[in-house]
This record gives C-alpha cells, sequence and structure tokens, in this order.
C-alpha cells in the first residue's frame, strides 16, 4: 500500500487486462465528469430563452465555477503528487454528483452561485489524479495512447451534455441527469480500482523518494522559467477564452443569428459541433510530429488557421446557418489540437524532472482561466454590443496568441531537445 509521507513511487500496472480495464473505467468515468462541468453551459439557452436569467447572470455562475476550478487546480496537482489518486478522484466525482443534485432543488440565482463555485472546489485533485493514473500507474504499453486521448472525453463529455440538454424537457433535468452518472461512475471507479489493487495487479517498487517540498518547488519552478512556458501561457488563456466562447455560446448564436431555428435544434448543432471537434487530434497527428517536429512551430499553424476561420465567421452570419456551422466547426478542429498540447503533450515534457502532474495542474488551472473570463466576457459583450463585436475580439486575440508563441520558440525548443 501507498505510504502518504513519500512521494514519486512507482506503482503501477503489469497485467495488460487489468490496466485496459481501469483505462477504460476512467474513460467512462472522465466523460461523465466533463459533460457534468458543460452542463449549465448546455442549459443557456433553454435558461435565456425562458428568461429564467439574463446571459450575463449565467455567463456569471459559469465563470465563478471556473475562477474557483483554476484557484484550486494548482494545489491540486501537488496532493495529487502527495496523496493516493484513486481517493481524490473518487471524492471528487461523488462530491459534484452531490452539487449537480443540489442544483436540480435549487434555482435562486445566488445560490445557483454558491454551488456551483462548490462544485468546482469539490473537483480540485480529479484531473490532476487521472493525469497521474494515465501516465504512470497504467502498463507502460497502455500509458502513451491512454494519456494522449484523454482529451477525447472532454469532446464525448461536452456533446452529451448539449445532447442530453436537447431531449430533457426541463432544463434543470441536466442536472439530475449529470447527479446520477457522477455518482455511479465514482462509485463504480473506487470499486474496480480497488478490486485491482486487492488482486494484486499493482506493483511498487521498494524504492521511494522522499518528499521535499522545496526541493521539489525549486525544481519546478526552475523547469517554468527556463522551458520559456510562462510566455506561451498567455496565449494558452486565449485560446481557451476563444474555444469556449465558440462552443458555450454556440446554442444562443444560433438562436440569435438565425431565429428560425428552435432551441432543441441548436443544442443538437452544438453536439455536433463538440463531437466534430474530434478530428482536432487526427488534425493535429498529421501535422506533429511528422511534417512539423516543434511543437511551438505547431501551436503557431494552428492558431492561424483558427484566425483565418474566425475572420470567416464575421462574414457567414449575414449567410447562412450552414455556412456558420461549418465554419465554426472549422476554427474549433485546430483549436482542439493546441488543447491536446495543453493537456498532454507539453506536461509530459516536464517528466523528467518529475514535475509533469504539477505541471499538468498547472495549465488545467490556466485553462480554467481562459474559460473564467470567457463564460462571463463574451456573454456580457453580446448582451452590450453584438456577434460581430465578439467576433472581432477574438481576431485581435488570436493575433497576440500568435505572438507570443513565436516569441518563446527558441527557448522551448531547447528545452524540449534537452529533455
Amino acid at each position: 500500500m501507498e505510504n502518504t509521507k513519500f512521494a514519486n513511487y512507482k506503482k503501477y500496472l503489469v497485467n495488460e487486462k487489468y490496466s485496459m480495464f481501469l483505462c477504460i473505467t476512467v474513460f467512462v468515468m472522465y466523460s461523465i465528469v466533463y459533460m457534468s462541468k458543460n452542463c449549465f453551459a448546455a442549459a443557456i439557452a433553454a435558461i435565456v430563452s425562458e428568461k429564467v436569467m439574463s446571459k450575463t447572470q449565467t455567463g456569471t455562475i459559469i465563470a465563478m465555477f471556473w475562477l474557483f476550478y483554476a484557484i484550486f487546480q494548482i494545489p491540486g496537482g501537488m496532493l495529487s503528487n502527495k496523496y493516493k489518486p484513486e481517493r481524490l478522484v473518487f471524492l471528487g466525482v461523488v462530491g459534484s454528483g452531490l452539487a449537480n443534485l443540489l442544483l436540480y432543488f435549487f434555482h435562486n440565482y445566488y445560490a445557483m452561485i454558491i454551488i456551483w463555485s462548490l462544485n468546482a472546489i469539490i473537483q480540485l485533485g480529479v484531473w490532476p489524479s487521472t493525469f497521474r493514473i494515465l501516465s504512470k500507474e497504467l502498463h507502460k504499453n497502455h500509458r502513451r495512447n491512454a494519456s494522449y486521448y484523454i482529451p477525447m472525453t472532454f469532446i464525448l463529455g461536452i456533446a452529451l451534455s448539449y445532447v442530453f440538454a436537447a431531449i430533457v424537457k426541463k432544463w434543470e433535468e441536466n442536472f439530475l441527469i449529470s447527479s446520477v452518472l457522477l455518482l455511479i461512475s465514482g462509485f463504480a471507479f473506487i470499486i474496480i480500482y480497488k478490486f485491482i489493487d486487492k488482486k494484486g495487479g499493482f506493483v511498487q517498487d521498494e524504492e521511494t523518494l522522499e518528499i521535499n517540498e522545496k526541493k521539489d518547488n525549486n525544481r519546478l519552478c526552475k523547469s517554468l522559467i527556463e522551458s520559456g512556458i510562462l510566455i506561451i501561457i498567455p496565449a494558452f488563456v486565449i485560446q481557451f477564452f476563444v474555444s469556449n466562447g465558440i462552443k458555450v455560446f454556440a446554442p444562443v448564436m444560433l438562436t440569435e443569428l438565425f431565429p428560425n431555428l428552435s432551441v432543441s435544434v441548436s443544442n443538437l448543432l452544438s453536439g455536433v459541433i463538440s463531437i466534430s471537434t474530434a478530428f482536432g487530434i487526427l488534425f493535429l497527428n498529421f501535422f506533429y510530429p511528422k511534417r512539423i517536429k516543434s511543437s511551438t512551430v505547431t501551436i503557431t499553424v494552428m492558431f492561424g488557421i483558427a484566425l483565418t476561420m474566425n475572420v470567416v465567421l464575421i462574414y457567414a452570419q449575414k449567410i447562412s446557418w450552414v455556412i456558420f456551422f461549418l465554419t465554426i466547426v472549422m476554427a474549433l478542429i485546430p483549436l482542439t489540437a493546441i488543447t491536446q498540447f495543453i493537456n498532454v503533450l507539453i506536461p509530459k515534457k516536464f517528466a523528467k524532472d518529475n514535475c509533469d502532474v504539477s505541471v499538468a495542474g498547472i495549465l488545467n488551472a490556466v485553462a480554467s482561466f481562459g474559460i473564467l473570463i470567457s463564460s462571463y466576457a463574451v456573454g456580457e459583450l453580446s448582451d452590450n454590443y453584438n456577434w460581430t463585436t465578439v467576433f472581432i475580439i477574438f481576431t485581435i486575440m488570436l493575433i497576440i496568441a500568435i505572438l507570443l508563441v513565436c516569441i518563446a520558440n527558441n527557448k522551448w525548443n531547447i528545452f524540449a531537445s534537452e529533455k
């Protein structure tokens, strides 16, 4: 069993069947987790159309979730390096299930802000611990593919949230469905994990490294500075600001720009948009690392394509919903490719310094910060101005992101090649 006084222990599966079983369990569970994160966003179109709340109010609730989520992801990453990841995952998933259940019953604006914020705090260790399990505890033959394709659960989760939003009779039923699925998946995960552990599926090396928090923090800070990632981080904030702004408000965009589309149809189209972004991973595989060796150059290319599509969006809204819909898809595919770098490829570059789990938590916090700003600002901008203004702001931000990545290019390439 793991000694919580030690970190960086080597505990992993040697049985491939157990490893695959656990991998599938984690994939299903995290798809549900991400579905629940987007649950409120998926219900926005119905909430706004029924005049329960304004876009600004719903955006504020989502923004508060991502504010607390961002703040607690950094300590969450550190805790995931120190304590049993399965416990942090279980507590986070089950706690989130209870929060969703409360939201089903309480519809007061301020109560919803408090509950949804607590939901974010409860999940502080879910992603970093999930990343640790997939990248370090699975069988060695499964780790790379599992950690590489885990972002598919983000896409599936978002798609499911919009599908459920389209078929439920009342918007609050979204939260009841999320609650039930979270509770089931949380308990299923811990039961399966403990079963595998009891059967002796895990092997633990005798040697472990004693925790030296000061030394670990110094190593982490040094790696962050040397890599140039601190320069790129604002570009990642922009990436999530734009991609989240498009995905979350897609149903509202469609219903406001094209009044003939119903809320249900808009939600279904948003589900299709989310599923189509899965091509972002395939799109990335086409370029990196076969055709473009540098990750920063690849990220720059992806930002460039997204920038082009965003300019097209300004004019597509005046033509037809079909062209507008397809342009959204083509804009989100390269942005999804960048997400793959943020969630998986970049943290893995820090594995040699044993900072990968902490960096995964930090970058998840960065992503959450971008989503936080987007969730509030995009709704506010569209309320006070129009969607054309929003797309122009997206365009300017994407140009800034490209410049930032170009500035950090040489520093990151040196760091990456050293590892």
